[in-house]
């Protein structure tokens, strides 16, 4: 439980520390990362709120809550590792608190042969990843 706990602490702190630095420090610019790309903050909506009839803020928070209640029952009950659970709160936690102060999300990696992303997408990535190899252990052994 302590790993799903400093996940949904540190990820929204980090990837909000890192925007911050690049919005400060980048002056509209870039940071080339070589042929893989460049660090530049482009700005845009979180997916769901691309849907025709998209929810409001407030039901996206309650969709959130649910979910991190379902995740932390998970935990508790040993189905899926805390480490999972906690980056992808994390990483959803992030994108709500920045699209609930802002109305957007700002990505800031972009890569020449990938659409642009954040180290909440990678904690959301990274945690339903884990707890889907988790599963199907589980299943599976």
């Amino acid at each position: 439980m302590t790993a799903a706990i400093l996940g949904v602490i540190l990820v929204p702190i980090f990837d909000h520390a890192v925007k911050r630095a690049l919005k400060h420090n980048l002056d509209a610019g870039a940071v080339s990362l070589g042929s893989l790309g460049v660090l530049r903050l482009v700005e845009s909506r979180m997916w769901m709120t691309h849907l025709r009839g998209a929810p409001g803020l407030s039901a996206i928070w309650m969709i959130w809550i649910g979910c991190a209640t379902t995740l932390v029952l998970g935990v508790a009950v040993g189905s899926v590792p805390g480490w999972c659970a906690g980056v992808l709160m994390g990483g959803a936690l992030s994108h709500l608190i920045e699209t609930s102060m802002h109305g957007r999300v700002s990505d800031y990696v972009c890569l020449r042969f990938w659409p642009p992303f954040d180290l909440a997408d990678v904690g959301i990535t990274a945690g339903a990843g884990g707890a889907l190899v988790a599963a199907c252990a589980a299943v599976l052994g």
